[in-house]
């Protein structure tokens, strides 16, 4: 992993049978959850979608 000010980088090993684009969806979907669980106001800021 590397970690800028702006932005993050991730590095891992998945399964042939998924489809980058999949464990893309998953990640952000999975992140999203914990960011509006965790920071409710962020509901407000972004709306719908993060």
């Amino acid at each position: 992993m590397a970690v800028n000010p702006d932005h993050v980088h991730i590095f891992f090993k998945y399964p042939p049978k998924y489809s980058l684009s999949f464990i893309a969806k998953r990640l952000k979907g999975r992140t999203s959850r914990i960011l509006r669980k965790e920071f409710p106001h962020l509901k407000e800021w972004c709306g719908e979608h993060m």
